[in-house]
């Protein structure tokens, strides 16, 4: 007959420790485990998990930090240009549901597909490591110069595009190059964005949204340093821009240097 351990309620007991055990089996060895597997690490070497009045626990110091609220948003990231790794995320299709890619048609008649890329920061100085930029709308969709934004993303990691190409060769092409999660150079700039509430306000008035382009644009301090926060008078009065870093451009990785730039923020 096999026994199981119970765990204590913290809610009930708050200081007693908490144990991590096995059910065991009348032989004495685990449940779901074979005699073979004895001298495999076991739960009961690790002890006491955590006790909740332990007094380093307890009288551990820190600093209050006062004046940071945790809450707050952190600063956007720099206008520059950046190494950044890139992955597919998905969009919403026709029924809202998570999908690749979706298809739609301009009013122009013209029927285009797109999906999303996740970009992800590589900054060796740390600072900005690992901050995530978002491309929701990499299209097939050719812009008014001609160029086609996912021919450009394929172009950048040196795939060969046919002179002759559609949709669906395009989307075959980038999920498989996109599959090792490829690296990139990006320029990104900041653009001011309205919340949601003020979002859904100026569609029901068919009126278009303020737009407001570019880290130098916005707001600075005494110092020089730019603040991602800017009030805009409009149509429908005065409305608030909080600025989010958006990709400006795709460079192959490399591209930088071969022009004399740094990778990084833009100077000013």
């Amino acid at each position: 007959m096999s026994t199981t351990s119970t765990i204590p309620n913290p809610v009930a007991d708050f200081s007693a420790p908490i144990y991590m055990e096995e059910a065991t089996t009348s032989n004495g060895a685990a449940a779901g485990s074979s005699a073979s597997s004895s001298s495999s690490p076991s739960l009961d070497s690790v002890g006491t998990v955590l006790n909740l009045d332990d007094p380093n626990l307890l009288m551990a110091d820190m600093d209050a930090n006062v004046e940071t609220d945790p809450y707050a948003a952190p600063p956007p990231l720099p206008d520059g240009r950046w190494l950044v790794k890139v992955k597919q995320v998905d969009v919403k299709d026709g029924q809202g549901q998570p999908a690749r890619y979706n298809v739609k048609q301009g009013k122009d008649g013209l029927v285009y597909a797109y999906t999303a890329l996740e970009a992800t920061v590589i900054d060796p100085s740390g600072k900005f490591d690992g901050l995530k930029l978002n491309d929701y709308f990499l299209s097939t969709r050719p812009q008014r110069n001609g160029g086609i934004p996912m021919v450009r993303v394929l172009t950048c990691l040196g795939q060969q595009i046919p002179a002759k190409v559609n949709a669906k060769v395009l989307l075959d092409m980038l999920f498989k190059a996109l599959g090792a999660e490829p690296q990139l150079e990006v320029d990104t700039a900041w653009r001011g964005e309205l919340d949601q509430a003020d979002q859904d306000r100026f569609e029901v008035a068919g009126v278009k949204e303020p737009k407001v382009f570019g880290q130098h644009r916005f707001p600075q301090t005494a110092k020089g340093e730019s603040l991602p926060d800017i009030d805009v008078d409009t149509q429908l009065g005065k409305v608030h821009l909080r600025a989010r870093p958006r990709i400006n451009g795709y460079f192959p990785v490399g591209s930088a240097k071969a022009s004399g730039m740094v990778l990084g923020p833009r100077g000013k």
